[in-house]
């Protein structure tokens, strides 16, 4: 079966059934997949398809009963905060508001029946109405829609029909009863509900608009000269523009109802009379039990926007435009995963950077500034400092202080290191808003080979829990090693920083749309890569440290595919993430060594740096229902919300005598739409 010519019909036929094995067919861009709960279909090219469902049990898709409206039948007009008219009105039923019982205007209103304005009568009517309103909210959804969709075009049988946010219309939306008078609709709007300028709802084939129900939870309003059917259950506010007709009710639970020449005509419903079964000859002995009812196949027929997404969820049908696609049924959230893991890296080479700074800090300011380093005892050819024969110190020679070199003795050293992150993740396309904390512990050990060159290892871990604002979460937990070198020489050092790591992510992802609220659990496994250069020079000016760093670090983040599970059909298929980033730094630091004591010395410092990414850019994240090989549920990622950041730290550095140093850090990372952290390190040195 191959996609139908625009306006014409495709059907699905999936049946409801305890033993159905799960089948996918791709059939040229038209996908059908029929499992115990689910069908889906990508419409890209068809208007118009019909869903062919065979069901057990005649009450499966039983029709919803009517809401009640208690004693807020009688009204054609209820508010909350008053009732304003403009222009000649014609208002058919009782009038009325409550706790604001303002009515401006209604010397125009022709009012066939009783202005309660807020007497009892109206009361009690405004109480029934929270009833009903609530029972109307509550009713589980049968079709779902997506965001801000526009009903104009639709043909719909009885049911329950959600809007995830605003519903609009604009055209003819048709209801139809297919014959049957007590046929119910009833429309749930997330948010509004606006129609067009001269929009229509049309009943059909029996339909009544005493059975038309609309619950809006803000404000509705109809356009210029809407022909209007049902009853509007709004929660806050209802205006109908200029010429708009109503045949049904405008009922506004806590605000205001703004007419302007309108006529609103109270829809009541007349009882239908019960058959009489006609008499008939005793039945005989019963031959056995009832075989039950037969199975049913109802065709159900929507009309729909070009360029959209069907969903069969059990009894919820879900139609929402592509461009629209909610991102809780897409692989947007996992973007986050990416941008965590990057992140990380980037303020994990900060830290060891910020420790080599501080050692170099404490060594050319604490050490030589106050005599306590090792003895000199050899000039620059080996020979001994002392004359051997007159005992005289060769510093008595005149120009000594030039063959002399600083003796080396604490080649050895080992080092912990602590710290904190706390951050926000925020405009990121699709991906909800999160606040995250993370900490971690790296311990190392590095050998100095001469006055210039040293090298270490070091292993830790890192842990990180973020917190979606629609109640999902991450977790990650990372084990790190790596290596570094160190050069110095005078004022020059250069520094390089490899590291590796495997991170294990636990992710709950919330799908909340329409009456669908479940989690989707993912355990992704994950590596990454790091190279991080840094090459600085310092001058000293009295007490003062200062001078330029340029560094670059390139990192590479690998996330596994991964199935996710616990949301039953709309469980995802993830493929594998692949993220790179290069990013320069540019930028300087300027230190001030205060002396304590001969052996303790304070020294404060100031790191500051431009950055710039290269190469963190948009990248698609593949997905399709774990039900089957359907693609099309994957995410278009955004790219780096600016490519350029501030990375500011300011740190205290404490050295202890030659064989300890200690230092604390705080640093913010800033600048970017999207991404916000402070962080805290802290550590100890000691060489032997």
């Amino acid at each position: 079966m191959s996609p139908s010519p625009r306006g014409e019909t495709n059907t699905i036929n999936c049946t409801k059934s305890s033993d159905l094995v799960p089948r996918v067919d791709i059939i040229k861009g038209l996908v059908n997949l029929c499992t115990k709960t689910i069908c889906a279909q990508r419409v890209s090219t068809i208007l118009v398809f019909t869903m062919a469902l065979t069901v057990l049990h005649p009450d499966a898709l039983a029709q919803p009963s009517p809401v009640n409206l208690g004693t807020a039948t009688d009204f054609a007009v209820l508010a909350g905060s008053g009732i304003t008219n403009t222009g000649p009105t014609t208002i058919s039923g009782d009038v009325g508001t409550f706790p604001t019982t303002s009515i401006v205007g209604f010397g125009s209103v022709t009012l066939n029946g009783v202005n309660h304005a807020g007497d009892a009568v109206t009361q009690l009517a405004k109480n029934d109405l929270v009833l009903a309103y609530n029972d109307a909210a509550g009713r589980p959804a049968d079709v779902a829609f997506g965001p801000a969709f526009d009903l104009g075009g639709l043909t719909l049988i009885s049911g329950v029909y959600n809007g995830s946010s605003s519903l609009g219309l604009t055209g003819t939306l048709m209801l139809d009863a297919q014959g049957n008078p007590n046929a119910v609709w009833i429309f749930q709007a997330g948010s509004s509900l606006i129609t067009a300028s001269n929009s229509t709802v049309s009943l059909i084939n029996g339909a009544d608009a005493c059975n038309v129900f609309w619950q809006v939870t803000s404000s509705a309003t109809l356009g210029t000269n809407t022909t209007f059917a049902g009853s509007i259950l709004a929660l806050t506010s209802i205006t109908l523009d200029t010429g708009a007709t109503v045949d049904g009710r405008v009922l506004a639970q806590n605000g205001a109802v703004v007419l302007d020449t309108n006529t609103i005509t109270l829809a009541l419903c007349t009882p239908q009379p019960t058959p009489t079964p006609t008499p008939g000859p005793s039945p005989g002995p019963s031959p056995g039990p009832s075989p039950g009812p037969p199975d049913i196949e109802v065709s159900v027929t929507l009309v729909i926007p070009e360029d959209s997404t069907v969903l069969v969820l059990g009894s919820l049908v879900l139609v929402v435009p592509d461009d629209q696609f909610p991102q809780a049924f897409t692989s947007a959230f996992y973007q986050g995963l990416g941008i965590f893991a990057v992140e990380q890296v980037n303020a994990q080479n900060q830290f060891l950077a910020q420790r080599l700074s501080a050692l170099r800090l404490g060594a050319r300011s604490g050490f030589q500034s106050f005599g306590i380093e090792s003895p000199l005892t050899n000039d620059k050819d080996g020979k001994s400092v002392v004359d051997g024969k007159s005992g005289k110190s060769v510093m008595d020679v005149k120009d000594g202080h030039s063959i002399l070199t600083p003796g080396y003795d604490n080649k050895w050293g080992v080092w912990v290191q602590g710290n904190g992150i706390f951050g926000r993740v925020t405009n990121v396309s699709q991906v909800p808003n999160s606040r995250f904390q993370s900490g971690g512990v790296y311990v190392g050990g590095d050998y100095s080979w001469n006055e210039h060159f040293t090298t270490g290892i070091f292993g830790g871990y890192q842990g990180l829990y973020s917190k979606y604002t629609n109640g999902g979460s991450t977790t990650i937990n990372t084990a790190l090693f790596g290596g570094y070198v160190s050069y110095q020489n005078g004022g020059f050092y250069s520094e390089a920083i490899v590291s590796g790591g495997y991170s294990n992510y636990d992710t709950n992802r919330r799908i909340q749309f329409a009456t669908i609220d479940s989690t989707a659990k993912g355990g992704p496994d994950g590596g990454q890569f790091s190279v991080y250069l840094e090459n600085g020079y310092d001058w000293k000016a009295g007490n003062f440290t200062f001078g330029p760093i340029i560094g670059a670090q390139y990192t590479y983040v690998g996330i596994s595919s991964f199935t996710e599970s616990g949301a039953g059909s709309l469980n995802l298929q993830v493929d594998q993430q692949n993220i790179s980033s290069l990013r320069s730094s540019l930028g300087g630091h300027i230190a001030y060594t205060w002396n304590l004591t001969e052996k303790v010395a304070i020294i404060p410092e100031l790191r500051l740096f431009w950055q710039h990414e290269f190469l963190e850019n948009s990248r698609y994240i593949g997905a399709g229902l774990d039900s089957g090989n359907i693609q099309g549920f994957g995410y278009q990622t955004s790219g780096p919300g600016g490519r350029d950041s501030i990375y500011a730290g300011a740190g205290l550095i404490a050295q202890l005598g030659p064989n300890w140093n200690a230092y604390f850090y705080y640093n913010a990372d800033f600048g970017r739409q999207d991404y916000l952290s402070h962080a805290i390190s802290a550590g100890v040195n000691f060489r032997f």
